[in-house]
Parts: C-alpha cells; structure tokens; sequence
C-alpha cells in the first residue's frame, strides 16, 4: 500500500528519445526536507520536472499521500498541493509584487488574506515592494518573489529548483532559513540544490543523483560526513 508523503519508485523519463533518469526512487515524509545534490546534468530538474507533471514518466510509479498521480497534469497537481519553484524564478516582471503573488492563487476559489499575510511576515522586504514592477527587484527579492507566489497555492510538497543558484552568500543563508520555516509549517519540501553543503545542513535526507542514477541514499548529517560527498560535491581533498 502507498505510503503517505511522496514515493516514487523506478522512476524513468527523459526528453523524446533522450533517457535521462534510470530507474530513480526516493521518498519524501511528512514533515521533512529532503535535497537531491548531484552535478549539472545528473536529472536533479528532471526529476522535479517529471514530479510536477511537466513531463510525463516513461515508467514508474508516482504516489502522493497514497494517490497514484502518474500521467496527472501539472495545474491538476498544483491543486493537489504539489507546487513548484522552478529554476530561473520565472517571475512575471511587469507585473507588481502583488500581482505576482496573486498568480500564485489563481486555482484558488478561497479567501487569500491571511496566506498573503503570512508571506509577508516570511518575506517583509516583499510588503515594502508590492506596489513595484518585479522586473524591479533584486535576484534575491525575486527569490523570495518566487516562493511567496508558490505559497499562496497552499502546497503540501513544495518542490525547490536551485533555489540558491547567482545569489550572494548572505541572501542564500536567509533563503535557506526561510526554507526552514516553511518546513515548520507543516510543508514538506524536495530541495534540488548545487550548493550541496548548505542544502544537506538543512535537510533531514539526503539523495546522490548522478548521470540519471540514484548513487546513495541516507540521513543527510551521514552523507555530509560520507568521505565520497566530500571528496566529489563538497570539493574536499581528503
């Protein structure tokens, strides 16, 4: 029987006739973060791309909270609450702050004052700027941007693509404790990162993608202490 979480089991897809994920599985808990690291190239996108419903599975299986959602539609899962931050933040840069996040609400039929309250709280530098063009902001801003707009969809997995990717080392320690919080929500989180050290300190998982190859698996303190991790993703000579 599927568990509740997501689970994913022998996971193949690529683009046309280009295999890029082998045979992947991994699972993400209520309540936890769990990070995907691996090189440029490895299917961490991918992965999160077939996950989402932007890209159809050549075989596998999907569950989320014990429902197959194989071959299911993006915007059907966006209001199952899997939501995606997709890399490159994708924001709309002429509309306004609040615009932006209003988007995120668009499959919404409820009220939406106090979730764009919350995010305000999280993000207040997007409270100061909801009037300005997004066009506007800093890459960090557009970050936050980004993710205030997935939260106002009310997600229960929340999937993170390089979320940290061009941003100054300051702006990333606050994205990733704002990551936190949102874990103490209630919301688990599937984090894609190549900044593999930060994202295993914060996770409480860990997978190695390589070439479309699930390589190992653990507790994230284990593989951030796994000579192999250090010696390939954290760029450590032992």
């Amino acid at each position: 029987m599927a568990m509740a979480g997501l689970q994913i089991e022998g996971l193949c897809a690529g683009y046309g006739p280009v295999p890029v994920l082998h045979e992947v599985s991994l699972a993400v808990q209520p309540g936890e973060i769990v990070t995907v690291i691996g090189p440029n190239g490895a299917g961490k996108s991918t992965t999160l791309r077939t996950i989402s419903g932007l890209l159809k599975a050549e075989q596998g299986r999907i569950t989320f909270n014990q429902e197959d959602i194989q071959g299911v539609g993006a915007d059907v899962l966006v209001g199952r609450g899997i939501v995606q931050v997709p890399e490159g933040r994708r924001i709309f840069s002429k509309l306004t702050v609040l615009e932006n996040l209003e988007m995120g609400a668009y499959s919404r039929r409820d009220a939406i004052g106090a979730d764009l309250a919350r995010v305000f709280i999280l993000f207040p530098i997007l409270k100061q700027r909801q009037d300005q063009k997004a066009g506007t902001l800093s890459g960090g801003e557009q970050q936050m941007l980004a993710m205030g707009r997935a939260l106002l969809a009310k997600p229960k997995l929340l999937l993170l693509d390089e979320p940290s990717m061009g941003l100054a080392p300051l702006i990333v320690q606050d994205i990733f404790r704002i990551i936190k919080q949102i874990q103490e929500t209630g919301v688990m989180i599937l984090l894609v990162e190549q900044n593999a050290r930060q994202a295993l300190k914060l996770a409480d998982r860990g997978y190695v993608l390589e070439d479309g190859h699930i390589l190992m698996a653990g507790e994230a303190k284990e593989l951030l202490n796994s000579a192999a991790v250090r010696k390939s993703y954290l760029g450590e000579s032992l």
